[in-house]
């Protein structure tokens, strides 16, 4: 059998032009371009992956830290937490973890700044927290080449985020839960 050249199917005008689709050769260019284009979405995946790691490290350490301050402030077995010790506990757990989300923030920012993105750490910073938090004003843009990591930053912080409120609900029942003696005293 012959090789043949790919070509690109083109619907066309229907019985009219005696064919439902026409075939047309791509022009060289554009093949070009489409594998320049694949090789960067290539790399801004590969870059993005490795970040997106990196926060996840950082948010179970941050996690880890907070819920063992948790545990730890909790009180006794068998004894009641008060309300301001409840709130106390869990505002610092979530302190903990805020500074471990901005710190991702950074991380993300410091990658746009090294990356040459931004010419100012703080708007590399800014523009990082826009997409991490998912807000989009969209008043601040990377180039074309490095589109992709706004969304991968952006899916990157909804994750993280999501983490961080799981983290929270589990320590605000874990300092609700009815201790086993404080039953039996009712």
């Amino acid at each position: 059998l012959p090789v043949r050249r790919r070509r690109a199917l083109r619907l066309g005008y229907g019985l009219v032009a005696r064919t439902l689709a026409r075939v047309e050769k791509r022009s060289p260019v554009f093949s070009q371009r489409l594998m320049e284009a694949s090789g960067m979405i290539l790399i801004n995946l590969a870059i993005g992956l490795l970040i997106m790691m990196g926060c996840l490290i950082l948010q179970i350490t941050f996690t880890l830290w907070s819920v063992r301050y948790a545990v730890r402030h909790s009180g006794e077995p068998g004894q009641g937490i008060t309300l301001l010790a409840g709130i106390r506990t869990l505002l610092m757990a979530m302190v903990i973890m805020m500074l471990g989300n901005f710190l991702q923030i950074m991380l993300w920012g410091t990658l746009f700044f090294w990356l040459g993105e931004f010419t100012d750490f703080h708007q590399a910073v800014y523009h990082s927290g826009v997409n991490f938090t998912s807000l989009g004003y969209g008043d601040v843009v990377m180039s074309a080449d490095r589109k992709l990591l706004g969304p991968l930053e952006a899916l990157n912080g909804i994750l993280m985020l999501g983490l961080t409120s799981a983290a929270l609900l589990g320590i605000l029942q874990h300092l609700t839960r009815e201790k086993p003696h404080a039953r039996e005293h009712r």
